[in-house]
């Protein structure tokens, strides 16, 4: 893949000219088996004469928390550690990033100087559904990987309306989140390069592509969609989905329910088993203490619609960054559209008494109760692997 990249020289011809270099790592919420690419990619840098200090290793962690010391040898291997630079992107630092401009969509561009100054880059991802991106991989390392946190706030809110709040799936060139991402990506001066894996249900990798972030990632995309797509006859009333392997925390666990949204019909109900490892995983959660029942919001959010649950996101959360908006916004029209019931041990432990307040169970055979209540015959579509798993429909 780096010998024969697609839309771009290899990259021994890239760095045979560069003083520096800078490779952008997904963080350890990423499948991305980053220890099995970096030894090549060092070697050929090297190889190209590139020195190791002029190497720096930049983790996108976007708006997750930083990695430690051991998640960083862990993700990229601790050999490839040594003698390299390896930093946390922090989007809150003002002081750490460079104004690149403002897109088209209005995104002032904001990006971690390190990134920026390099005269070549190296985008080390994975190409995977993403609800709103449609996938991940390509210039996403940028935004949000490695961009400041009102750049990302904007282009995530991008999707807040009926049309666009998921864009699983999607063509890039219809996904208004993904173009954003490109047209940031395009502002970076030097060069950039991309090498993306695409893996199996088993997370084994199937392929790599690498070269141009945007012509050798929809090349990738043609796998993704054929092994992460799935072809179902009809929205059912019930679908059950876990977050494997998208299951380090809350934050990611979620994806399970964004991903397989719409195979549910409108008024279905959503049986999600959430491994979460790590619990919130460092987010920053406030819940109040009184909780009305989810079936007296969803009546309510029904009766707003959709400009209504926009403007009650945008009234409250006026302070808040637009991407605490946009998950927000999303929870709510998914709330509107359907039921939830969640089995999660460790945030039934982490919530404590607050549990109760919420369709969360640790006891599998009373969430299968409880949606019994609702639904004594159903259709139910099955995802397993729900964290990277998105629902094709075949009906008209």
């Amino acid at each position: 893949a780096l010998a024969s990249p697609i839309g771009a020289k290899p990259l021994r011809t890239l760095a045979s000219s560069t003083a520096s270099v800078c490779i952008v790592v997904d963080d350890i919420t990423r499948p991305t088996p980053a220890w099995l690419l970096l030894p090549g990619i060092m070697k050929t840098l090297s190889d190209s004469g590139v020195k190791q200090e002029n190497i720096s290793i930049v983790f996108a962690v976007g708006l997750h928390r930083a990695m430690t010391e051991d998640e960083m040898g862990e993700k990229v291997g601790r050999d490839i550690m040594k003698g390299v630079r390896c930093i946390n992107h922090n989007c809150y630092d003002t002081t750490s990033l460079t104004h690149l401009g403002r897109t088209s969509r209005g995104t002032e561009v904001r990006v971690n100087t390190t990134v920026v100054r390099a005269d070549l880059r190296i985008l080390v991802g994975i190409v995977e559904p993403h609800v709103q991106a449609g996938f991940g991989g390509g210039f996403k390392n940028i935004l949000p990987g490695v961009a400041g946190a009102e750049t990302i706030g904007h282009n995530h809110y991008l999707g807040a309306s009926d049309k666009y709040f998921s864009m699983i799936g999607w063509e890039p060139e219809d996904n208004l989140m993904r173009m954003d991402i490109e047209e940031t990506g395009r502002m970076l001066p030097g060069s950039t390069c991309i090498v993306n894996t695409v893996l199996n249900p088993e997370m084994e990798v199937v392929r790599i592509v690498a070269g141009d972030p945007v012509l050798a990632h929809r090349e990738g995309l043609k796998t993704a969609r054929r092994i992460y797509g799935v072809r179902i006859p009809k929205r059912a009333d019930i679908v059950l989905t876990d977050s494997f392997p998208m299951d380090t925390g809350f934050r990611q666990d979620v994806k399970s329910v964004a991903n397989t949204l719409f195979a549910a019909k409108e008024g279905g109900t959503i049986m999600a088993l959430w491994r979460c490892r790590k619990a919130f995983d460092g987010m920053k959660v406030s819940i109040p203490r009184v909780i009305p029942p989810l079936g007296m919001v969803s009546r309510v959010l029904r009766v707003l619609g959709s400009r209504g649950i926009k403007f009650v996101t945008e009234k409250f959360l006026s302070r808040k960054l637009p991407e605490d908006k946009f998950f927000t916004y999303f929870a709510l029209q998914a709330l509107r559209r359907n039921a939830f019931l969640v089995y999660s041990p460790t945030l039934y432990a982490e919530l404590g008494p607050l549990a109760r307040s919420f369709p969360l169970f640790n006891d599998l055979d009373t969430m299968i109760e409880k949606a019994h209540e609702k639904h004594t015959r159903a259709d139910v579509v099955i995802f397993p692997r729900g964290g990277v798993t998105y629902p094709v429909l075949e009906e008209k």
